[in-house]
């Protein structure tokens, strides 16, 4: 116990001397800073040190100091611009290369400019600039499957699959590449050619376990084996026996199945890297949010965007978003953007400067139309239903004068199980647990009722009460939005990517599971 107790001493005392050696290093560095102002190389050499320490924030500025007073040269910039991302900063990031672009346009200064844009949830600037950095000609195939990846993420399905038909002319026998040919297909409305495709490539590849999870979604037993296999490997990618875990826990909910299909969402839950976002985090973003909503000016409609009406969809995933989106989206004159992220990453990084916020409000909205634009065509009604959105409703309302807000909701339980048997990226890190998705259900609860305090016009959207009569409700709905109704609104929505359509066959989830939410300490 002594030598132990001595040991952890020991390294403490390592620890403080290390850092007190550190600050002494930097504390030469400023003074070399301070004594030679115009030379950029202390200011070169304090930035590596601060970014070593994780001190991200003081060595961005560093980092920025030096570009300038090298005149923008291009290697700096390049530094800054890392020093940007790596301080959680990737929207003014993504200017700093687009400044080493204009000048001297290169492969790597693309590719961070996409890095840095994909960072900041501007999927559609971040295609553009990926396409850049690897043109067509000797485009290898992984830039040739991640366009594919991106134009799907914007919902552009036409454009994906004709970047993933390279991959498939190349290789008919790539099981990735058709297996996203396979979701294209099913997202695009051709259901029985996806299953068709889906069952060639498991007669070709019995042991991939994507091909095997997206049959078991389908109901296909028969690779059962094999994604268990891989899902309780510990030596496979994590990952993989995540999406595989995932699977298994949906086939065995389809087959009834209530303990296996609650022990597969553990496994898959249990396998995510670590939480990169926290609700403390989130939190403090909206306290600052509501704080700037009282100090901005009220919005004047951009150049160009004057006939132009935002809805926003700000309810949590899994809360009938998706439906109400491509409702929405089919009235004349409106277009599905899906989750655009671009404006939320703006006016985060504004959040602490309330002066330039009020200064660039009309810039925002003059570029976030043009960015739809340039997605999805000419619009009268842009949607949107990115769920963090719900942080800053009152700021984009500023923005975009005129916009207006829905909050889709469902029954909790039903949600919650939803949410847990559901893979999410690291934007969710609230869904692996059910005391993290209680906590976070309840925030965005309280979150609404704040900006509702605040002034802002929120429409409440019951999705269970919609689905069971849909009709009568849809008319209501769009009168409150501003928007007309005709019938013809509701036909062949699986064709527009609504699965089938409005279905009530997530509704009852929760009873389902009730001992195991009740197990877990979930309440109502």
């Amino acid at each position: 116990m002594g030598l132990c107790l001595a040991g952890l001493i020991g390294t403490d005392q390592l620890y403080i001397e290390q850092e007190r050696a550190r600050e002494e290093a930097f504390s030469y560095l400023r003074k070399a800073v301070k004594d030679e102002p115009k030379e950029p190389r202390w200011q070169v050499h304090l930035g590596q040190g601060l970014t070593k320490a994780g001190r991200f924030d003081e060595a961005e500025k560093a980092y920025a100091a030096a570009a300038e007073l090298s005149g923008g040269h291009l290697g700096l910039l390049m530094q800054w611009g890392k020093a940007l991302r790596l301080a959680g900063r990737p929207a003014e990031a993504s200017q700093v290369y687009a400044r080493v672009i204009q000048r001297k346009a290169s492969p790597a200064a693309w590719l961070a400019a996409s890095e840095a844009l994909t960072e900041a949830r501007d999927t559609i600037n971040a295609a553009f600039a990926y396409e850049k950095a690897y043109p067509e000609t000797g485009r290898p195939d992984f830039a040739w499957a991640h366009l594919a990846d991106l134009h799907i993420a914007l919902e552009q399905y036409d454009r994906a699959a004709a970047f993933n038909a390279r991959l498939r002319d190349k290789n008919p026998d790539d099981a990735d590449a058709g297996l996203r040919d396979a979701n294209l297909m099913r997202w695009m409305g051709d259901i029985d050619g996806a299953k068709v495709l889906l069952a060639d490539l498991w007669a070709k590849n019995p042991a991939h376990g994507g091909v095997a999870a997206a049959l078991l979604q389908d109901g296909e037993g028969a690779p059962r084996r094999v994604a268990e296999k891989i899902a309780r490997d510990e030596t496979a990618n994590q990952s993989e026996r995540r999406r595989c875990a995932f699977a298994l826990c949906h086939y065995a909910d389809r087959v009834n199945e209530i303990d296996a299909a609650w022990s597969w969402a553990v496994l898959a839950n249990s396998l995510y890297p670590p939480a990169a976002q926290t609700l403390k985090e989130l939190r403090e973003m909206l306290d600052k949010a509501v704080a700037a909503y009282h100090l901005m000016p009220d919005a004047e409609a951009a150049e160009g965007a004057r006939d132009t009406k935002m809805v926003y969809l700000i309810g949590p995933p899994r809360s009938g978003g998706s439906l109400l989106q491509t409702i929405i989206a089919r009235h004349p004159g409106a277009r599905s953007v899906g989750e655009r992220g671009a404006l939320l990453s703006s006016l985060k990084q504004l959040l602490y400067d309330s002066e330039k916020m009020a200064a660039q409000i009309e810039d925002l909205a003059a570029a976030d139309i043009a960015g739809m634009t340039r997605a999805v065509g000419m619009a009268d009604v842009f949607v949107d239903k990115t769920p963090h959105h719900f942080l800053l409703a009152g700021l984009l309302e500023k923005v975009h004068g005129g916009a207006v807000f829905v909050a889709p909701h469902r029954e909790i339980k039903d949600m919650a199980v939803s949410l847990f048997f559901h893979e999410f990226g690291e934007a969710f890190p609230f869904t692996r647990a059910l005391p993290d998705i209680q906590e976070y259900l309840d925030f965005h609860d309280a979150a609404l009722v704040r900006w509702r305090e605040a002034g802002v016009s929120i429409v409440s959207h019951n999705h269970d009460r919609f689905v069971g009569d849909t009709q009568a409700r849809d008319a209501a709905l769009f009168n409150a939005l501003g928007l007309s109704w005709t019938d013809d609104i509701l036909k062949d929505l699986a064709k527009d990517g609504a699965g089938g359509g409005v279905s009530k066959k997530h509704k009852g989830h929760g009873e389902r599971y009730a001992r195991h939410l009740e197990e877990a300490g979930f309440r109502d």
